[in-house]
C-alpha cells in the first residue's frame, strides 16, 4: 500500500487548508488523519515527547480511516553520533517509554531516525542503530543517512540486519548526495521528498 501525507500539522502554510469553520474543538491532526494515509510526527525530532501528547496523538486517529498511520521522528540527538554515548543512551530511554502507547499500534507507520550529515558508516554507528532497534523492538523503523556510505552494498546488508529499511531521500545537488535509488533493506520503502 503506497501512503502519502505531510510532514506534521504545525506549519503555519497549513491554516490555508484547514476548513473557514474551525471551532474550539478543531483538531488538526484529526482532520489531516481524514484525508491522508500518513502524517509524520516531526516535533519530536527536536524533543522526547510527552506521554499526554502521545496519547492526543492516539485519540485524533480514532476517527480516521484504518489506512492511516503516524511517521514519528525519532529525537535528532540520536542521530548525532558525535554526542556522547550517555546523552543518547538517556534520549533512548525517555523515547522508547513516551512512545510506548504507539510502539506496537496498528496506527504507527515508522519510527524514523535521521543521521546527521557527516555520520559515516561504520562498526560503532551500525552497533548504535542496531541498539536503538532493540528499544524499540517489534517496531516499524525506518533510517535516513545523508551520506553515500550508507548506501553500499556492506553498509545496505547492516542497515537491513539492524533491523532497518533506508529511506530514499530526495538528493540535493551535491557531489556527494546519496544515490537516488538503492536496493531494499527492509519492509518499508519511504520516499522524503524536500520542499
Amino acid at each position: 500500500m503506497i501512503r502519502v501525507g505531510p510532514s506534521g500539522w504545525t506549519h503555519p502554510r497549513l491554516a490555508d487548508v484547514w476548513p473557514i469553520r474551525r471551532g474550539p474543538t478543531f483538531d488538526p491532526l484529526a482532520f489531516l488523519a481524514g484525508h491522508f494515509g500518513c502524517i509524520e510526527v516531526d516535533i519530536t525530532a527536536h524533543a522526547v515527547p510527552r506521554p499526554q501528547h502521545v496519547t492526543r496523538w492516539k485519540a485524533a486517529l480514532a476517527e480516521a480511516p484504518e489506512r492511516t498511520r503516524l511517521l514519528v521522528k525519532l529525537p535528532l540527538t540520536l542521530g548525532e553520533l558525535a554526542r556522547p554515548v550517555e546523552e543518547r543512551r538517556q534520549t533512548l530511554e525517555a523515547t522508547a517509554a513516551a512512545l510506548r502507547p504507539l510502539l506496537g499500534r496498528d496506527r504507527l507507520g515508522a519510527l524514523v531516525l535521521t543521521l546527521g550529515d557527516g555520520v559515516l558508516h561504520g562498526a560503532a554507528e551500525t552497533r548504535w542503530i542496531a541498539g536503538v532497534a532493540r528499544a524499540f523492538s517489534g517496531a516499524p523503523l525506518v533510517l535516513e543517512a545523508a551520506h553515500p556510505s550508507w548506501y553500499e552494498s556492506r553498509a545496505l546488508d547492516a542497515v537491513g540486519g539492524a533491523g532497518w529499511s533506508l529511506a530514499h531521500v530526495e538528493p540535493p545537488d551535491r557531489w556527494d548526495a546519496p544515490p537516488r535509488r538503492h536496493r531494499p533493506t527492509g519492509p518499508i520503502g519511504m520516499l522524503r521528498l524536500l520542499a
